[in-house]
Order: structure tokens, then sequence, then C-alpha cells
């Protein structure tokens, strides 16, 4: 299990989760999650534009979720479209990732690694338990 966690502000940002070995369990469909709760991985391919090398999660995963204070940010019709940049941040105000949340997006976390990092963690439910 891994759990990620903001490099500047030492605050983990998720509880344990799994990484996707099924990349079956993706979904590109417009309004629903991308993954299933409980599980991240990296990005291979720039399936969201500029996402590659980033780690996604699923939006119910991230244990704090604070916005950006730039309002240029909070763009969507129905959630956030993540256009213009990160538009999360830790309690430091530092940018941690960008959530898609709008209608015509399947909807996601994508964590910026220059902020966050990845480390071991001990199982604590499993990630259907959540």
């Amino acid at each position: 299990m891994k759990r990620f966690v903001s490099i500047v502000s030492g605050e983990y940002l998720t509880g344990p989760l799994s990484e996707l070995m099924d990349y079956s369990l993706l979904s590109e469909a417009d309004g629903s999650p991308h993954l299933p709760n409980g599980y991240y991985y990296m990005v291979n391919e720039d399936f969201f534009t500029g996402s590659q090398g980033k780690w996604i999660i699923a939006i119910p995963d991230l244990i704090i979720r604070q916005l950006h204070p730039e309002r240029s940010r909070l763009n969507g019709c129905c959630g956030l479209d993540g256009c213009d940049g990160p538009n999360l941040v830790d309690s430091k105000g530092n940018a941690i990732g960008t959530e898609k949340s709008d209608c015509w997006m399947p909807h996601c976390i994508i964590l910026e690694p220059t902020v966050v990092r990845i480390e071991e963690c001990e199982q604590v439910s499993a990630p259907n338990d959540r």
C-alpha cells in the first residue's frame, strides 16, 4: 500500500491506496469516475493533456480538498475542468494537483510530482471498505 504526502507541508493527502494494475477498470466516460476509489496509477500516456509522468487518484481518495485561491484556476460549467493549471492546494497553499470533475470529462485528480511524494504505508482497510 502507498499514500501520497505533500513534500512541503508534510501532510498526508490520501490514505492507503493500491496501485491499479488492471487498466480495463479505467473509464473514459464523461461525468463518471476515471478509476475506482482506493487506487492510483502513474500516467504513461498523455490521456489528460500534460498528465504524462503524474499520478492519478480518485476524487474521494483525497483527504482534504482545498481549492486554489486564484479563481482563474477554478473554471468549468458543472465542476472543475482543470484546464488552467493546478486547482488544488495543501494547507500551506502549495499547488498539489488538478481536479478534473466537469461534465464533459472522466473525473479524477492528477497529482503534481514536484510537490507530492508517494510513500509506503500500512493498510488500514481494504480499498472496497471505504
